[in-house]
């Protein structure tokens, strides 16, 4: 063998060697960035789930506040009338906002009044036994006007989310007549339509799998979570939930597919046998692949990585990294950050807007009115009350009762001014930002307007449907120096516009 041959073989096998050895050093890195990558990925989707819950429960709370703060469910826990319970609470009603059981209780904390609907044949219950549960997990104790209860228990039928509030009037006032539960069950079906919405599989158990490691989800805390590695094709993640006296009653499991761990693995092998065949033909073509078309876009994909974490928010972007399985990693860490984005804007959207007319709601308005402030200008609000709306809902339904939200909605935005704002804070109550109020005229010529639009009729699946407008006026700074007594005191000057005839509007002076 020539000295030559024996250069070229020692210089394919040394560098083969070098290139091998840089390859396996590389596909560990690649491998550990992997690992890193999935398992914030699984811990961001935990949190995500996590917050879904709370949402769920703060979704169960409003819907409780909406009841308890109200003349008529004082009235019944006084009076006991059969007709608030027939007009408020159907079966309809229990099924569209998925509660499960409603409680009553008085000020001393005795059981007054509870309604179940039976979920296996939709069935409404009236008048069921007091749970034995209220005990346990100290129910019966009288809440102040400012406090509630709220969050995850344990009963016979499995696990419940809870509400409990106190019985108000309609301006969230004491003293608290009794306290108003609300229960929604929380099963699987629950927690799937929750996965639904952020494309992820969840489920819900009480007991710990036999392939999990039982000692680590015991010891987790309320706080804490526990990812194992399933398989080649799926990853997990574990959380725990606990009841109002803090025990564990059960875990939630968030499941995910291993697609960069599949492909960062598959890309390895594709370039370990590209490199073998590289170095047979030529040592310098095989240094140029694998630091030009290899290594060096890797390292490009990690640091964009890095740079788009390190920048805390969801608007940056990996780039282009090619069209061959680099380039897919990339386009589905790409697709993969376009999809937080949009859950980011659908649950910004969620926390700021009223779902049912899209309206800014009250934590919206509260920032928009103390943006407001900011400019030491005068601004009015209007805090406006439909009249005869209950009327609607019992004579139409509440289907066509929300429909006239929504038309009402749009009227107020139509005649409202540019850079003005239009909000609903709940039920048939409204209120209107309006900007740049010094002139009283202005303010008189457009509620005058409010009225009479809100009074033409509304034609509503086929039936012609009459309201009219009751409107309260404050003016910042002289009717309030904050967001609460503005609106509490344009909300007086619209009970007194009631007073008066209603479809009017009352100005303070």
């Amino acid at each position: 063998m020539t000295l030559r041959k024996k250069l070229l073989f020692a210089s394919i096998g040394i560098i083969t060697f070098f290139m091998l050895l840089i390859m396996v050093i590389a596909g560990m890195i690649t491998s550990k960035i992997h690992s890193i990558y999935e398992r914030e990925q699984v811990t961001k989707q935990i949190n995500q789930t996590r917050n879904l819950i709370k949402n769920e429960i703060e979704n169960l709370n409003q819907l409780n506040l909406d009841y308890a703060a109200w003349v008529d469910t004082s009235k019944f826990i006084q009076e006991k009338n059969s007709e608030y319970i027939e007009s408020n609470f159907t079966e309809e009603t229990f099924e569209q906002n998925r509660i499960d059981q409603v409680i009553f209780l008085n000020q001393k904390g005795q059981f007054v009044y509870s309604s179940r609907l039976n979920a296996t044949t939709g069935d409404l219950a009236e008048n069921v036994a007091e749970p034995d549960w209220l005990d346990l997990y100290h129910l019966k104790k009288p809440l102040s006007p400012d406090e509630k209860i709220s969050g995850v228990i344990q009963t016979s039928e499995g696990i419940t989310l809870i509400s409990a509030h106190p019985i108000l009037n309609s301006h969230y006032e004491g003293p608290s007549n009794g306290t108003l539960i609300f229960t929604r069950k929380f099963d699987q079906e629950l927690i799937s339509e929750i996965g639904d919405t952020i494309e992820l599989k969840l489920s819900l158990f009480q007991s710990i799998p036999k392939e999990l490691n039982a000692l680590k989800l015991k010891n987790l805390g309320e706080d804490d979570l526990y990812i194992h590695e399933l398989n080649d094709t799926e990853i997990a993640g574990y959380s725990t939930l606990s009841d109002l006296l803090g025990n564990k009653i059960s875990y939630v499991e968030v499941k995910s597919e291993r697609t960069i761990y599949k492909n960062g693995r598959l890309l390895v092998l594709l370039n370990l046998v590209s490199l073998l065949v590289l170095v047979t033909v030529i040592c310098t073509v095989i240094y140029y692949t694998f630091d030009k078309i290899f290594a060096s876009r890797i390292i490009r994909l990690k640091q964009s990585v890095i740079g788009v974490r390190s920048c805390k928010k969801l608007g940056g972007r990996v780039g282009e990294h090619g069209e061959d399985e680099i380039g897919d990693l990339a386009n589905q860490i790409n697709e993969m950050l376009d999809a937080l984005e949009t859950y980011s804007e659908k649950w910004k959207q969620r926390a700021n807007y009223d779902s049912l007319t899209n309206l800014p709601n009250r934590e919206f308005l509260t920032q928009l009115i103390a943006d407001e402030m900011t400019k030491e200008e005068n601004f009015s609000v209007f805090f406006m009350d439909l009249d005869g709306f209950k009327d609607v809902n019992d004579t139409y339904g509440h289907e066509t009762g929300d429909k006239l939200l929504q038309v009402v909605s749009e009227r107020l935005k139509n005649v409202v001014r540019s850079g003005d704002a239009v909000s609903r804070l709940g039920g048939d109550e409204f209120v209107l930002l309006i900007k740049k109020a010094s002139d009283q005229q202005i303010i008189i010529d457009l509620a005058e307007r409010i009225v009479k639009v809100v009074s033409e009729p509304f034609h509503i699946n086929g039936s012609v449907i009459s309201v009219s407008a009751s409107i309260g006026i404050a003016t910042y700074p002289q009717h309030g120096a904050d967001y609460r007594s503005l609106v509490k005191n344009a909300d007086e000057a619209m009970y007194k516009a009631k007073k008066n005839g209603k479809n009017n509007y009352y100005v303070l002076k």
